[in-house]
């Protein structure tokens, strides 16, 4: 059996039980995010969010089961694309717990829209709220990288690192880094550790890498 087709079949079974589970309680909203956390992963975002309004209705008499419910359903949207509506839904959320990851799936998803000055605001509240989580340095490095601003990038690639030293993305970019910014083979040490740890997310990446070359080739001819 294909590794996504039995990744599927679990997902479709881990669905149907929550299904019983809620049938048999209504009333606990555990149940509810963690089949709507599913169905977003298995991109059935109509379902998704039907699922998450119908819940919150439900629930509207208890702000921090609302506010769970709705952070899911702004992951909903976040997943679907819909950037705008994931950020009016992670807005509403005012749970304490809560309130730092929703500043992170704003900064998320500004990013994705390459708005990536209001991007670094969140993820720079985000990083003040949950010191010891790397998301939200990940994303400033992202943000700094993207406005070619290659020390603080490099500067918060290297802190992700030091709270997770296999941690792909960071390694892969402080390869763009130094293929960029000094020679190919400064960035070996980078690529070749993600090739150690993934090959496959190393052959995907590769052709962002191939644009960079493109990019720098292009950029050298122009100069001559």
């Amino acid at each position: 059996m294909a590794k996504e087709d039995k990744k599927t079949q679990e997902a479709e079974k881990a669905t149907h039980k929550l299904v019983q589970a809620i049938d048999q309680d209504p009333y606990n909203v555990d149940n509810y995010y963690q089949l709507g956390t599913i169905l977003t992963e298995m991109q059935s975002f109509p379902q998704a969010e039907e699922l998450f309004k119908r819940a919150i209705n439900i629930f509207n008499d208890q702000p921090a089961k609302v506010d769970l419910l709705t952070y899911g359903l702004g992951n909903v949207f976040y997943s679907a694309g819909l950037y705008d509506e994931a950020i009016q839904a992670f807005q509403k959320v005012t749970d304490h717990k809560l309130k730092a990851e929703a500043y992170l799936m704003i900064g998320q998803a500004n990013y994705a829209q390459q708005k990536y000055q209001q991007a670094m605001v969140f993820a720079l509240t985000a990083s003040d709220e949950m010191p010891q989580n790397k998301e939200p340095k990940r994303l400033l490095a992202d943000c700094f990288l993207a406005l070619g601003k290659f020390d603080q990038a490099e500067d918060f690639y290297q802190q992700v690192l030091e709270m997770d030293d296999t941690d792909l993305r960071a390694l892969f970019q402080l390869g763009v880094i130094k293929f960029t910014q000094e020679s190919p083979e400064a960035a070996d040490e980078y690529f070749n550790k993600v090739k150690q740890l993934d090959q496959d997310y190393y052959d995907r990446m590769q052709e962002r890498l191939s644009d960079v070359q493109r990019a720098i080739k292009s950029k050298d001819q122009d100069d001559e």
